[in-house]
């Protein structure tokens, strides 16, 4: 069997590596919930590198989604994973406007779609372990087997920018801000009101740049991903690491390739998933 996954290898290396196995068709409960990035190469620095094709969630996950697999947990009485997996919703206490936070961001019907933070990596490993099964139910006739996980680093680069190696945001603009100086992504200002872009290009204001954005915010980038800089920073595989900045950080650190460490949950980290599959 031949699996999809991320060669971290040099690109001379590459070149006699085993062909990219097909992609599944998305499920069509998928399909405005996941974007296909087609293989290619990321520049990093003075490397090179290939990466297999894969489908990455569109957007950070949510309160929403997040909540479901906090149920299912439940419903298992699985106390050890509910342990692990919940949202510390303490951490919200260097926050302005922390208790008003702590009590409703995550439960409340207005937050449903924002994104999920507060949430420990091994929390996020089960998130993605929960989305593992669910997506191979529902491919069980077709033979493919699929898993779900958390991106690597030049997954999200490769993500954002395709094969345009020169940007650095997941946007033509070689700033964080369009022509009429609005953000082109929720991250700091110095403003007290920012913009948020929809995905039919309309716009609308939020009382403070201070704050999480909905999942599905801004403009995409060009294979239709959401809030890839800035909004929420995003963990990657490597454990206390996220890139992407956050609604605290300033434009110059909500480029895809940046770093910063975590330590614990944090209000400012969130996640999203990728799946890659394996074929016969």
């Amino acid at each position: 069997m031949k699996y999809s996954f991320v060669f971290l290898l040099p690109i001379a290396v590459v070149l006699i590596a085993a062909k990219t196995p097909k992609p599944p068709k998305l499920h069509k409960s998928l399909k405005k919930k996941y974007s296909f990035v087609p293989s290619g190469f990321v520049k990093v620095d003075k490397d090179t590198f290939f990466l297999q094709a894969f489908y990455m969630q569109n957007h950070e996950v949510s309160n929403e989604e997040y909540n479901l697999y906090l149920q299912s947990l439940q419903k298992e009485n699985a106390t050890d994973a509910l342990e692990m997996s919940r949202i510390k919703n303490e951490n919200w206490e260097n926050q302005e406007n922390a208790k008003a936070y702590a009590e409703h961001y995550h439960v409340h019907p207005a937050y449903a779609k924002y994104p999920v933070v507060n949430v420990s990596y091994q929390g996020a490993l089960g998130y993605c372990d929960y989305m593992t099964k669910k997506l191979n139910e529902l491919f069980r006739k077709t033979g493919i087997q699929l898993k779900a996980r958390l991106p690597f680093d030049i997954e999200i680069t490769r993500a954002g920018i395709g094969d345009n190696h020169g940007r650095v945001y997941p946007w033509e603009d070689g700033g964080v801000l369009n022509k009429k100086g609005e953000p082109l992504c929720n991250h700091k200002v110095n403003s007290n009101k920012m913009t948020v872009h929809s995905k039919k290009g309309g716009a609308g204001p939020l009382a403070s740049v201070d704050c999480l954005a909905p999942v599905i915010s801004y403009l995409p980038s060009a294979f239709g991903l959401y809030n890839l800089s800035g909004n929420a920073a995003e963990m990657t595989n490597v454990p206390g690491v996220t890139v992407g900045g956050s609604f605290k950080d300033a434009g110059s650190d909500v480029k895809l390739t940046s770093k910063s460490a975590y330590t614990d949950a944090s209000c400012h980290v969130g996640f999203r998933v990728v799946f890659t599959w394996q074929a016969e």
